[in-house]
């Protein structure tokens, strides 16, 4: 699939939330990357709580936002 039709499967499939094992295989990185950066925040789509057991949560709007590029969009109109 490509990424194109990836991100219509999960804007069509409603839910408010992105798996992060789903999200990392559309990235191209590993879950392992993916929670890493999380807990750092480094992507604005979603966070990591450290805990116990480390909590993750992806927003799908903004995970797809972030994946068609409209933060280089933003930023490029206010250069």
């Amino acid at each position: 699939m490509t990424l194109k039709e990836n991100l219509q499967r999960i804007k069509n499939n409603n839910s408010l939330t992105v798996s992060v094992p789903e999200a990392a295989e559309i990235m191209g990185v590993t879950p392992q990357l993916l929670r890493a950066a999380l807990l750092q925040d480094k992507f604005p789509f979603g966070v990591g709580v450290k805990m116990v057991q480390n909590e993750f949560y992806i927003n799908t709007f903004r995970f797809v936002l972030y994946m068609e590029g409209a933060d280089l969009r933003l930023n490029k109109d206010n250069d």
